[in-house]
């Protein structure tokens, strides 16, 4: 489906290009369409290429004003990071010879020219029509539709995210969206998911040393002791799950299996990966496994694909696994310790804020922890001074942390306490803290919060990631992502600075990805007729109540697989017979149900089923390799490098081939 939905966008683009329909102001000025490309080296033509001493993070366009190169506004080598082009005319379509710094001559064209060819080549309608079976007139009708709409949106959500080449579609997304002018603007655009963040704890320990962020970050392993530790360094101690996975749990052996992977790869994943790790673009280290987990916020073992492995290669490797959870999930259940906590209406929190509903809305205590649970601030705060005492009994104190800063094991105590300025049951105070410093909620207190339930929010947080909404807030106005690049004319936050449709890393060259296109997805999980693939489930909220024996009486009360009638009758099965889903990994038992709804080679098992409501314990999620992608491994390339919530190597399900027979 999504291969469908990729080259239909490009046939889109290359109809409206090619008619004339598109807002060719707006991409002068937005997007890197107009930057010079060498003909020789596929790369970028940069000021290190034209100047003695130029630099790499200026880049070129030519000006049909002055007929000559110019450095291209928005640049991160330039004074000014203003998108605004003033008396330049850039090029959109033209080739010309450059001459470099030393003293030969480079041919150079557009990337909106090299885009152009490819769509002209490869994406005509009547040639996508072959393909997809959709008629060439409607995507003809859909191209000029879009471009001749007053504002035209694109919802993307994170479903696509799922499948193996999903930033292959965004990518198509973005770029149809972009040529007709529409992103930064109300009413038009591309929208994936977007949070806005209660930033206040970490902003406020790069201002001062402020102790009291060490354990409420614990998950990050970080620690704000340092003056000169800022949100950058803060991003370092979270790792990437699926790469951390891959070098100490096992995945390798699927997730970097040539068979699963793209085929036009010409090396293997596992040379990606070592570069990427040599490289330290990533805080992933292959020396000293782990022998400690603690999962606070996770059900590792069963949303992780092939979790199986994790089971058998990971576990092992631990001396000690504890778990802090309100349920006996399938990560609880295979702890050397759970620690119970409190479940979502026996403790004080804030819901996340969607940047579609601009509210900070408060979960409440609505009845006291029930028998031995706590609040995870009581937890971690009586760890702390657990830990602390013993490594004072001990004489332990400096250490090395995972990024080499020295810590300090006896004052743990007092550094999340703030020097005993909170205590084990201020769960309300620091609530009211929180509130009182996060750009979002600047001057709520919790008791605004009782009486109203909500408040609008005050401000936007921290901008970057999943938080990347680049907008002002007033909220006299709708909120319109990119509106800093679209309205004030500030650069992008990309290596050019610009709208960046063009990848001139050397893997995406190399993997001719440095356009958009379309490839075939995998075959992960071997040479199966059907792909397995997924969705949210409506009696649940990921795995939390997926067990739950009420919940269980709304449905089946067991794993099902949701089949479409014609693949049903082709194998002789019948609504709710039992079946075997298998590929090249392992197979899985679950219950058929038949439904006029699903399309051609395709099946659904909705998510968050947990393992040990399978039988064998085989979960729909160890018939995933989730094959690695190398360009997400792709890093020391402006936006292209790695770090929380912005840019990592994702495990994917979506692509998943099984084949599936009646066994009762």
């Amino acid at each position: 489906m999504p291969d469908f939905a990729v080259e239909t966008l490009h046939a889109a683009v290359q109809v409206i290009l090619e008619e004339g329909l598109q807002d060719s102001d707006y991409m002068r000025e937005q997007t890197d369409l107009v930057l010079l490309v060498r003909s020789d080296n596929g790369r970028f033509l940069r000021a290190s290429d034209v100047e003695k001493r130029g630099g790499d993070e200026i880049f070129y366009l030519w000006d049909e004003a002055g007929e000559r190169i110019a450095p291209a506004p928005g640049g991160h080598g330039l004074d000014s990071d203003s998108l605004v082009l003033g008396d330049l005319r850039p090029a959109l379509e033209g080739s010309w010879l450059v001459g470099t710094d030393d003293g030969d001559a480079v041919a150079v064209e557009t990337v909106y020219a090299r885009l152009k060819r490819r769509l002209d080549a490869e994406y005509r309608p009547e040639q996508v029509e072959r393909i997809t079976g959709i008629p060439a007139a409607t995507i003809r009708r859909f191209a000029r539709e879009f471009a001749g709409a007053e504002r035209a949106l694109i919802l993307s959500q994170y479903g696509s995210c799922k499948f193996y080449h999903s930033d292959l579609l965004q990518r198509a997304q973005i770029l149809l969206a972009s040529v007709t002018g529409n992103i930064g603007k109300a009413g038009g655009g591309w929208r994936s998911g977007a949070f806005i963040a209660m930033e206040g704890l970490a902003v406020l320990a790069m201002q001062r040393d402020l102790s009291i962020v060490d354990l409420l970050l614990l998950a990050a392993r970080s620690y704000f002791n340092e003056p000169e530790e800022n949100l950058a360094d803060f991003a370092k101690y979270f790792v990437p799950s699926g790469l951390w996975h891959y070098v100490h749990g096992g995945l390798s052996e699927r997730s970097g299996n040539p068979k699963y992977g793209d085929q036009s790869q010409t090396r293997s994943t596992e040379e990606y990966v070592s570069e990427a790790l040599d490289g330290g673009w990533f805080p992933v280290r292959r020396s000293n496994p782990p022998k400690f987990a603690l999962t606070i916020f996770g059900n590792v073992l069963r949303h992780s694909r092939s979790g199986d492995l994790l089971r058998k290669k990971l576990w092992p490797k631990l001396e000690t696994a504890v778990a802090v959870d309100f349920r006996m999930s399938e990560t609880a259940l295979a702890g050397d310790i759970v620690l119970p906590a409190a479940g979502w209406y026996e403790r004080v929190g804030f819901k996340y804020i969607p940047g579609l509903i601009p509210y900070v809305t408060l979960a409440d205590r609505a009845v006291p922890p029930h028998g031995e649970s706590k609040p995870e601030w009581w937890i971690f705060h009586r760890l702390s001074e657990r830990v602390a005492r013993k490594a004072h009994e001990q004489a332990v104190d400096q250490y090395l942390d995972y990024l080499g800063h020295k810590r300090s094991l006896t004052k743990l105590g007092d550094a999340f306490s703030d020097d005993g300025r909170f205590g084990p049951d201020d769960e309300d105070r620091i609530a009211d803290f929180i509130l009182s410093i996060s750009s979002a909620s600047k001057g709520f207190k919790l008791e605004d919060l009782r009486a109203d339930g909500h408040r609008r929010i005050t401000g936007m947080g921290q901008q970057g990631g999943t938080t990347g909404i680049y907008s002002d807030y007033d909220e006299r106005r709708p909120l319109v992502p990119m509106q800093w690049f679209a309205e004030k004319k500030k650069r992008y936050p990309t290596l050019t600075g610009r709208q960046q449709f063009y990848v001139d890393h050397r893997w995406f060259l190399e993997l001719d990805e440095a356009l958009p296109r379309y490839k075939p997805p995998p075959a992960a999980g071997g040479n199966y007729p059907l792909t397995l693939s997924g969705g949210h489930t409506r009696w649940s909220i990921h795995a939390i109540w997926r067990d739950h024996p009420w919940m269980l009486r709304l449905q089946r009360g067991e794993p099902v697989l949701w089949i479409g009638a014609q693949e049903a009758r082709r194998r002789g099965i019948s609504d709710h017979d039992v079946v075997r889903i298998y590929n090249d990994l392992t197979a899985v038992q679950a219950r058929a149900k038949v439904v006029a709804t699903m399309p051609l080679g395709f099946v659904v098992m909705y998510h968050a089923w947990e393992p040990f409501q399978f039988s064998g314990r085989r979960s729909h999620q160890h018939l995933a390799p989730a094959p690695l992608k190398p360009t997400q491994l792709a890093g020391d390339y402006g936006h292209l490098s790695w770090s929380y919530a912005h840019y990592e190597p994702g495990q994917v399900d979506r692509d998943t081939k099984v084949e599936i027979e009646r066994i009762g």
